[in-house]
């Protein structure tokens, strides 16, 4: 997060998310509770996008936390 230059209220927003997410995996329902971390995390950046962070980095990272998501639900295909 810290390489998108963020304000650091929504920074702080975002890293929490993950965070939950990394917390919930150490529980015995973690992936569900994760994946609506992330979930999470992802309706933020769309929301900040783009006027606090530019379309390019939203793309990356959004695809970044979906390919999470999809091993998370098992339903991951690394890209050919």
């Amino acid at each position: 997060m810290l390489a998108l230059g963020l304000s650091n209220g929504i920074e702080r927003s975002l890293t929490a998310k993950l965070d939950a997410a990394t917390a919930a995996l150490d529980r015995r329902d973690g992936n569900s509770a994760a994946i609506v971390a992330l979930e999470r995390l992802m309706k933020e950046v769309e929301a900040q996008s783009p006027k606090k962070i530019s379309e390019e980095p939203v793309a990356s990272l959004l695809q970044f936390v979906q390919d999470i998501v999809s091993l998370l639900e098992g339903a991951f295909t690394a890209p050919s």
